[in-house]
């Protein structure tokens, strides 16, 4: 694939843990973010975040990511300016990436819009479109299906390189998608 030639030769994928699912109230407690270009991971910025919260017992046991863990950590805006400069305006992949956009942006406190990248593209979403018939469209599923890496499920870094390699076989996917044969699919799968 000419990944240059649909401006995304070099991309980042991003995933973080949360203490819970309430924007409002929970906090980051891991980000990563990985690089790709020219379809190959060149580079990872992945940190433990001090979340000045108490992280429950079930996201302990979720993610495994222990009170101890992050107790001496930095804060998020601590780390964000570098997170900032690690992404720059490269384009951002991620599985159901509104959950970590919303919370990014909560985190980031109007220092940083992080919605002012070049692309965001959702491996959710794309999945859902593309690849309709599949049984789930979790993360760990989609990869199954393609024998993608997964690593250890709920962490970010393992989980942002394989929302990255899912994106990887779903644009070769998109490519091979020919519209005109399959466009009675596509409105069918919209009405």
């Amino acid at each position: 694939m000419i990944f240059k030639s649909i401006y995304l030769d070099k991309f980042v994928s991003i995933d973080l843990e949360t203490t819970g699912l309430n924007y409002s109230t929970d906090k980051i407690i891991e980000l990563s973010a990985v690089k790709y270009e020219s379809g190959k991971v060149i580079d990872a910025f992945t940190k433990l975040i001090n979340p000045n919260k108490v992280i429950s017992p079930f996201i302990e046991d979720f993610t495994g990511i222990k009170n101890s863990d992050v107790n001496n950590k930095e804060s998020f805006l601590d780390i964000s300016n570098d997170f900032i400069s690690f992404i720059k305006d490269l384009p951002i992949v991620g599985h159901n990436i509104q959950f970590d956009l919303i919370f990014l942006d909560k985190a980031l406190n109007n220092t940083h819009d992080i919605y002012n990248q070049s692309y965001i593209c959702d491996t959710y979403y794309l999945s859902k479109i593309f690849l309709y018939g599949s049984n789930s469209f979790k993360l760990q599923s989609l990869c199954h299906d393609f024998d993608i890496e997964v690593g250890n499920s709920h962490r970010a870094e393992d989980d942002a390189k394989s929302a990255g390699d899912l994106f990887l076989v779903l644009l070769e996917i998109i490519q091979k998608f020919d519209l005109d044969k399959n466009k009675p699919n596509i409105i069918y799968f919209f009405i």
